[in-house]
């Protein structure tokens, strides 16, 4: 268990070599804290939880990336309290529908400003003189490590409950020999602590004692001063979208000649473009580049591929891998549904007692991505689109990821497909281009003649200098909609 017994290693032996003491376990803008920072931080707000909570509760944090948010997430793990982060970059009214879905028992406020919700806690507040973390109440395997909220498809956030057993059982394979992390790496943190992307790298870096380098969302459109970060903190392995990785590469200065100790790239949350990696591999052609799968409901990846020259050279899409060990990969017959099983995961979500997404597969826990999919000869998966993004028009069934897919292999940029609605009914496709190139409806007729039937062809473009991301890195689909 990787977490756990670094975690109570630390606890019980403090920490006398000078070089693991003061080295840097998280960076944010011009601080630094260290390993023994993080020790007595944690052994502080654990005291508040012991006080102030119960094993089993659930503790909601709203912040963004500051370290009293990453120092809580521990504390609330070596206690047995339920993890559950909102960014306060997104609107209030999710912080209050999550707090009225999971009734915390307490509710803190990381950023040091008024806080929307009353009850919250401010944690700059929290003091005290406790410098050892009590291992009192260790959490058990099924025990739930944190609660990640997804946007839903009904629009109501669904609360995912990952246990410490499915968190264990991830870092297992991050810290395995797959990605052959060495003992002085410093990991981007791009995502928010409310995208469960984020669970790769600010539990993998505790897990093998290394740092963190988190970037902060106001930033998101400077991407000089990302990368002088980037740099000047020795960035050395990235986790991200690929559309955040895309903005950056706009860029020129984003390359192995300003960042020399950027070595490997671990993408997830979206489908890696050929286009990107062949960009990427451009500017920095040394990097490992891993590309992984997975969703929120199965702890963040259960699917990953060192993507090489052979792979974004040849034709068709990217493998998203082969499942990693102790998973298992299923492929519905009748609707190529992806489903995943095995103790990763999650415990369905909190206060939905019925979920058909969930089931039991001989006896292991199973889930129903929601995903297309196939598994090739040598069991690599292919993502294919969502079943959910099936549209009818004129009487044709058309799957819009699939015109997605093909415009991206044709046109060098990012592309977005979405349905055009007259109320319920859908009256056209718009391709949504942001490109360098200057082009018209009639060319992308042309581009796609002998890849798709014409009843799939678009009917609008829109050209766009930059595609919108969401809080979490991804193509913004709703403010497209709106464009």
């Amino acid at each position: 268990m990787p977490l756990l017994s670094t975690l109570i290693s630390l606890i019980e032996s403090p920490i006398s070599d000078d070089t693991i003491a003061n080295r840097p376990l998280y960076v944010l803008g011009d601080m630094h804290y260290s390993y023994q920072d993080m020790l007595n931080r944690v052994a502080q707000l654990q005291q508040y939880l012991y006080e102030n909570s119960a094993p089993k509760d659930n503790i909601v944090v709203t912040g963004h990336k500051e370290f009293d948010m990453y120092c809580l997430a521990i504390a609330c793990v070596v206690s047995n309290r339920r993890f559950i982060p909102v960014d306060n970059s997104l609107d209030n009214s999710r912080l209050t529908t999550i707090i009225d879905i999971c009734r915390p028992a307490l509710i803190f406020n990381c950023t040091g400003k008024n806080c929307s919700v009353d009850a919250a806690i401010n944690t700059d507040a929290i003091e005290g003189d406790f410098t050892q973390i009590s291992q009192a109440h260790l959490p058990s395997p099924d025990d739930i490590a944190y609660i990640i909220f997804t946007s839903g498809t009904t629009g109501t956030p669904k609360g995912v409950q990952v246990s410490i057993e499915a968190l264990e059982d991830f870092l297992e394979w991050t810290t395995s020999k797959f990605f052959n992390f060495s003992e002085q790496e410093v990991f981007v943190n791009h995502a928010l602590y409310s995208f469960d992307l984020s669970v790769f790298e600010l539990w993998t870096a505790l897990a093998t004692q290394n740092s963190i380098l988190a970037l902060t969302h106001d930033n998101n459109t400077n991407s000089r001063k990302n990368i002088r970060q980037l740099a000047g903190n020795e960035a050395t392995c990235f986790v991200a979208t690929p559309s955040f990785i895309e903005l950056l590469l706009l860029d020129w200065k984003f390359s192995a000649s300003s960042i020399p100790t950027l070595k490997a790239f671990v993408f997830c949350g979206e489908i890696l473009q050929k286009s990107t990696v062949k960009a990427l591999n451009e500017r920095f052609p040394n990097a490992t580049i891993f590309n992984l799968y997975g969703p929120t409901e199965a702890t963040c990846a259960t699917t990953g591929v060192i993507v090489t020259s052979k792979e974004f050279n040849s034709e068709g899409a990217l493998t998203v891998g082969k499942v990693k060990p102790d998973t298992s990969i299923l492929i519905d017959e009748t609707t190529k549904e992806v489903i995943i099983s095995g103790k990763n995961v999650a415990h369905g979500y909190i206060n939905v007692p019925h979920s058909d997404a969930f089931f039991e597969h001989n006896g292991v826990r199973a889930y129903r991505t929601g995903d297309a999919g196939y598994l090739d000869s040598d069991g690599q998966l292919f993502i294919t689109g969502r079943i959910d993004r099936q549209v009818k028009l004129h009487g044709y069934r058309i799957e819009l990821d699939e015109i997605e897919h093909h415009l991206n292999q044709v046109i060098a940029g990012q592309v977005a497909v979405l349905a055009i609605y007259n109320q319920e009914k859908v009256i056209g496709i718009c391709a949504y281009l942001a490109s360098s190139e200057n082009i018209s409806l009639e060319d992308i007729h042309t581009m796609l003649a002998n890849r798709i039937p014409t009843y799939m062809f678009p009917t609008v473009i829109k050209s766009l200098e930059v595609m919108p991301l969401n809080a979490n890195g991804k193509i913004d689909r709703k403010a497209l909609a709106a464009i």
